[in-house]
């Protein structure tokens, strides 16, 4: 009789402890359970939160030009307007401005693009005749870039207004740049920014959205003044494009010396607002 009490306590000892063991294993998958459920579901808000976000819009300006003619005040401007506008804004002005510094224009992080920089006509060998290069601050006296001169990505040019010659970036230099604009807005502050086409026509197949530039030369002083009411109406008062770009010429008038126009690319772009 002793043995089959000892028997019957050490069989519910047994079932006690298998009841227990199911109870904590089943406790463990819950467990687990609702912690890949909630792993899951952070994710899954993460993942919304970081698409549904408004990325920040950046512009970038390259102001070549401030090495002979320096207007802080009007890069100032511009700067001050697209901060209130919500960009982030990047300028590389004075001998910041070089070859790399024209390689960054492609990575897909600006929605706006400004330069004011020196730029010439092609010589008609390397570059076409109704083509255009924009100017670096790189002083030819210090060689360099040599591959890239041997595949025409870069160039020597010289300035009309003070003889010197600085490397220059080309047309193919746009076209064969690693990355992509997206939807970028490409404002030309220079020389001969809508000559002949084939430079509008790079920066449109590279991506971007628009292109607006003077057809033929502008003095500083004037493009100063054109630009800052053009960039002023785009982005402060938000008109379109054609909208700013018809105002500039009706307030401001063509170049008074040249007599060049500002124009911009595509058409169907001029409904576009930033």
């Amino acid at each position: 009789m002793k043995k089959h009490r000892k028997l019957r306590k050490r069989r519910k000892t047994r079932k006690r402890r298998k009841t227990v063991e199911e109870k904590y294993g089943n406790m463990k998958i819950l467990v687990i359970a609702t912690l890949v459920i909630l792993i899951s579901a952070i994710s899954s808000y993460m993942l919304h939160t970081i698409h549904s976000s408004p990325q920040p819009k950046t512009a970038l300006i390259i102001d070549g030009l401030s090495v002979e003619f320096n207007n802080k005040e009007f890069i100032d401007k511009i700067a001050y307007y697209f901060k209130q506008a919500g960009y982030d804004v990047e300028i590389y002005n004075g001998t910041s401005v070089t070859v790399d510094t024209y390689r960054k224009m492609f990575n897909g992080k600006y929605k706006v693009i400004i330069l004011r920089v020196h730029s010439a006509p092609g010589d008609g060998i390397i570059v076409p005749k109704d083509a255009i290069v924009f100017f670096t601050a790189e002083s030819t006296t210090v060689k360099k870039y040599f591959a890239e001169q041997l595949m025409g990505f870069v160039v020597k040019a010289r300035t009309l207004t003070r003889g010197e010659s600085f490397y220059a970036i080309t047309p193919s230099f746009i076209r064969n740049a690693p990355g992509k604009l997206k939807d970028t807005v490409v404002i030309v502050l220079s020389c001969y920014g809508t000559l002949g086409g084939i430079t509008v026509r790079e920066f449109l197949d590279k991506g971007a959205m628009a292109y607006i530039g003077w057809d033929g030369e502008v003095s500083p002083e004037y493009m100063d003044k054109a630009g800052l009411f053009l960039i002023e109406n785009l982005v402060k008062h938000h008109l379109s494009i054609e909208e700013a770009v018809r105002k500039t010429m009706e307030e401001i008038g063509p170049d008074p010396f040249f007599g060049s126009y500002l124009k911009y690319y595509p058409p169907d772009a001029g409904s576009y607002k930033l």
